[in-house]
């Protein structure tokens, strides 16, 4: 299958995945800022309106920054392992410097990063509703996402986690990882 054509069936056809709005573009699923170059050939792609796009783009963008960030335990440009997201934080200063807000030292003088909540969950939902729009082909309505570092469950938690069910709706450990 040639992954530049959308690969929807016939509940999906004409509607945005994400709001289902008329769609009048497409939508890579993971997106391409937390990708390097080059893509792969088979790159997910789903129909989406200009809207919801446009507007993944910034918390995409914002999200992949965080992430360089923690990996490499600065928020400093030149620290950047990834030479996307070196040039995204010297470009944007004001990305930039909401990184370095959310960087801080915990009680036990460890780095800890505090995430934009909201701009995370909505990048994690858009990115599984892409995901199963493409695979599965759902109607999958309203949505919930939880997200926290593994190193911050409970045990209860993370046996929840690791013991999911395979078929079970409540938590997708393969989407949740």
């Amino acid at each position: 299958m040639d992954p530049r054509q959308l690969f929807l069936d016939q509940r999906l056809i004409g509607m945005c995945v994400y709001c289902g709005g008329k769609p009048d573009t497409r939508d890579h699923v993971p997106s391409r800022v937390l990708l390097d170059e080059p893509y792969p050939e088979n790159l997910p792609i789903v129909a989406a309106c200009r809207q919801c796009n446009q507007d993944f783009s910034l918390h995409e963008q914002y999200l992949a920054c965080l992430l360089e960030a923690v990996i490499g335990g600065t928020s400093e440009p030149e620290g950047m392992g990834r030479e996307k997201i070196r040039r995204v934080l010297t470009e944007d200063e004001g990305l930039a410097s909401r990184i370095e807000q959310s960087r801080q030292i915990d009680g036990k003088g460890n780095l800890v990063w505090q995430p934009e909540v909201e701009r995370v969950r909505k990048v994690l939902l858009k990115l599984a509703r892409g995901h199963l729009a493409y695979e599965l082909h759902p109607d999958i309505g309203g949505a919930e996402v939880f997200f926290a570092p593994l190193l911050t469950l409970t045990a209860s938690e993370l046996t929840a986690f690791e013991d999911a069910p395979v078929r079970s709706l409540e938590i997708w450990p393969e989407i949740g990882t």
